[in-house]
């Protein structure tokens, strides 16, 4: 997943995911400075998810 995201958004851009499942695709778009959108149903993909991204998001945070 990383080798597409990293080919196919630039820094800065937007990776969405319709699909977010556990956020994986959300955590490499944040970890390598890309931001991202991402959509989910089920309640415990979610709650995943937001796990996931949180945890990303306090990395990029301590980048800063």
């Amino acid at each position: 997943m990383k080798p597409r995201i990293l080919s196919s958004c630039p820094p800065g851009g937007t990776v969405l995911d319709p699909f977010a499942g556990t956020g994986r695709s959300l955590t490499v778009a944040i970890d390598n400075d890309r931001n991202g959108v991402g959509f989910e149903i089920s309640d415990d993909f979610i709650n995943a998810c937001r796990t996931n991204v949180a945890a990303s998001l306090a990395r990029a945070e301590a980048r800063a």
